[in-house]
């Protein structure tokens, strides 16, 4: 072969035969790495073959081994160019796969095939220590804490690269060669493999590593569920025991004390002998010598600290466990300064108190009836600390420095209004300070008392009280009835129906007046079965980015957008399904016994959107449009010059294109097949404002 001619078999158009090595896909580019680890010198061996796999994959083998050579420059001037195109595209390659010490070497050669030798020339002289390495490191690899798996493969990739260096370790016996391989991999196993290694050196004939390997992984496995079984078994046999041991410690008595008679805990840790420890409640009491006999004197001269000191009501109430609560509250009240009586109470009430305290001649309480006279000289209780209030001055958010919030009030509630001990109002923050209406004018505050005058019924029993609700209803049966959504027939056996409810909603004018008073029938689509009563489901979205990019190609070709709607969109949809609702609220006759037969679509059904789309795909192919791959929801017509887009989001249609006559056959048309509202000149769509 020449060296000005291509090899034969080429196809002679190298921009669309893909077999012709001079055929660049337009997926290739300069910067593009083939291989994953660069060359750097030590791993010549497994660069080169990574490179020739992927030049391979690429057709383009054939520019480093010379098999392609350059075309003649005068006669064959077309071929010249693409050759040399493809010769530098390898060639940058060749450079981004090759660390960038070397690459500087071959920086400024421009033949790939004079490249590709220069880089085994000066690299795959060195194999001996390579070989030498992978050797020693084939003869001391051992499993040691690696898994089955992981030992294998790095025996496996210290085999392969070995085999790769063919001229000095080729053997002519195979056979010889994968007995050596099954040996180095049984040696280096762990000795818990020992057994399924005897036995795999008994077989007659030997099996090969891949045999040998499957055997040993299968092993491994069993071993790692029987490792899990027996933690298992273990955790459950603790948890009985344990179980075990809580039973026969409850039934254990517990620690008694015989100074104060209580549980938990000894005479020589009594906190009421030795004293409470600091940072307890009543570390200020002090302890009680003594035995049960002189338990009450030590409670009476407690009781007295306690009182003086201001002490919570838990601890008077223990110290003055003889007293009754209404007793209780009158000491309270005069130690509050209420301006109690503190007369000298009955005789009865006064025995009374004496109960439970102590003996007179040892208290150190005055007796009888100047009890409580000696309790209102006490000093008052100290007031109870007030919660610190932040006095920094609350300022507008930053994100609402450009909104103007007219009914947001930035300021605290007045601390002095609200008392911690005081009656709560069952809301901790009101509403009412923190939103006001004094910035509004007159005809806003009016405004606003119209929007929400008016109450929209939740149940069907609301909704009949009134006239407007009821004529909504009646003119939503007539349309569904006129529209043959169901018909009325008896349930078959083994049917079961759904049921289903009705939405109220007030349409408003943008003046605040109401519009209609709309009632749309919803059935309750959350009982149907799947496979049963429904299939697939699917929602006609377009997707975010097709809308931006179609209200930007409108803007940038000064195109019109206009906007639709269709006027109860899910009742167009066909159904193929067998449904059966109960008749709604209004339409049960006394003494029958019928249910609906749905036969188009309703809203609250599962498939009711999915069957929606379809007879709105249908009927848009009719007119000629073609179903984008990229969104579902486009559909496109281009005849001749004329170009129109369609884009459908649920009920929401959106039109634009360059042909104004072409846009207003195509409501006319949609119009024919639905009950279309011509919202005019888009301005808002998805959230965004269109100016």
């Amino acid at each position: 072969m020449a060296a000005d001619e291509i090899p034969k078999g080429f196809a002679a158009d190298v921009k669309t035969d893909a077999s012709n090595p001079l055929f660049i896909h337009h997926s290739n580019h300069p910067s593009m790495m083939l291989v994953s680890k660069p060359l750097n010198g030590d791993n010549y061996s497994t660069w080169s073959r990574a490179m020739r796999i992927s030049l391979s994959a690429k057709n383009k083998l054939g520019f480093v081994d010379g098999t392609v050579t350059q075309p003649s420059k005068k006669t064959k001037r077309a071929d010249h160019a693409t050759w040399q195109r493809c010769n530098d595209m390898i060639v940058a390659w060749i450079i981004n796969s090759i660390d960038s010490e070397i690459s500087d070497s071959i920086l400024y050669m421009t033949d790939a095939h004079a490249i590709w030798e220069e880089l085994h020339e000066r690299y795959s002289q060195s194999n001996a220590p390579r070989i030498f390495q992978l050797q020693r490191d084939i003869a001391s690899l051992t499993q040691d804490q690696l898994s089955v798996a992981a030992y294998y493969t790095k025996l496996k990739k210290l085999w392969d690269e070995l085999a790769s260096y063919s001229d000095s370790t080729s053997c002519t016996c195979g056979a010889h060669n994968e007995r050596n391989k099954l040996m180095q991999f049984l040696m280096g196993l762990n000795e818990s493999y020992s057994a399924i290694r005897g036995q795999v050196l008994l077989m007659n004939p030997l099996p090969t590593v891949c045999q040998a390997y499957a055997s040993i992984s299968q092993e491994a496995k069993q071993r790692s569920l029987t490792a899990s079984r027996g933690v298992t078994e273990t955790a459950a046999m603790a948890v009985r025991q344990g179980g075990s041991r809580s039973s026969r410690s409850s039934s254990r008595k517990p620690l008694h004390c015989t100074h104060c008679d209580h549980d938990y805990h000894t005479i020589d840790t009594c906190y009421q002998l030795h004293g409470y420890p600091p940072g307890h409640c009543l570390h200020k009491v002090k302890p009680q010598k003594g035995s049960k006999s002189s338990k009450k004197e030590g409670s009476s001269s407690s009781s007295a600290n306690q009182v003086s000191t201001g002490a919570t009501l838990e601890e008077m109430k223990s110290v003055m466990s003889g007293l009754s609560d209404t007793q209780f509250q009158q000491i309270l009240d005069i130690m509050n300064n209420k301006g109690v009586d503190v007369s000298v109470p009955p005789k009865a009430n006064v025995a009374a108190m004496k109960t439970g305290l102590d003996d007179e001649e040892d208290s150190d309480l005055p007796p009888d009836a100047s009890f409580i006279e000696h309790a209102a000289s006490l000093p008052p209780a100290p007031p109870a600390p007030m919660l610190r209030r932040s006095s920094h001055h609350s300022l507008p958010p930053p994100r609402l420095r450009d909104y103007d919030c007219p009914t947001l009030k930035l300021t605290q509630p007045d601390p002095s209004s609200s008392s911690l001990s005081g009656p709560t109002t069952g809301t901790r923050y009101p509403l009412a300070n923190y939103l006001t209406y004094h910035r509004f004018s007159p005809a806003q505050q009016s405004f606003l008392a119209t929007i929400t005058q008016q109450v929209e019924p939740q149940t069907y029993s609301e909704a009949t009280a009134s006239s407007h609700w009821q004529a909504a209803m009646t003119s939503e049966l007539q349309a569904l009835e006129a529209n043959h959504t169901w018909t009325l027939t008896s349930l078959p056996a083994g049917k079961s129906p759904i049921g289903c409810r009705w939405v109220y909603k007030i349409k408003l004018r943008s003046d605040g007046s109401i519009e209609r008073y709309k009632a749309r029938l919803v059935a309750k689509g959350y009982t149907q079965l799947e496979g049963i009563d429904f299939h697939d489901t699917f929602s006609p979205t377009a997707k975010m980015t097709i809308v931006r990019c179609l209200l930007a190609l409108a803007a940038s070709c000064s195109w019109s957008l206009h906007q639709l709607d269709v006027n109860n969109a899910f009742l167009h949809g066909d159904l193929h399904e067998e449904i059966y609702m109960l008749p709604p609220p209004g339409l049960r006759r006394q003494g029958e016994n019928l249910v609906c037969r749905l036969n188009k679509s309703l809203y609250g059904l599962k498939q009711a959107s999915r069957q929606w789309f379809a007879k709105f795909s249908e009927s848009i192919h009719c007119a000629g449009y073609v179903q984008s791959n990229a969104d579902y929801s486009l559909f496109t017509r281009q005849q001749g010059k004329s170009f129109t887009v369609l884009l459908i989001y649920v009920g929401d249609i959106l039109i634009t294109g360059n042909d104004p006559n072409a846009i207003r056959d195509l409501k006319n048309f949609l119009n024919s097949r639905f009950k279309i509202k011509d919202l005019g000149d888009l301005k808002y769509f998805l959230g965004i404002e269109v100016s």
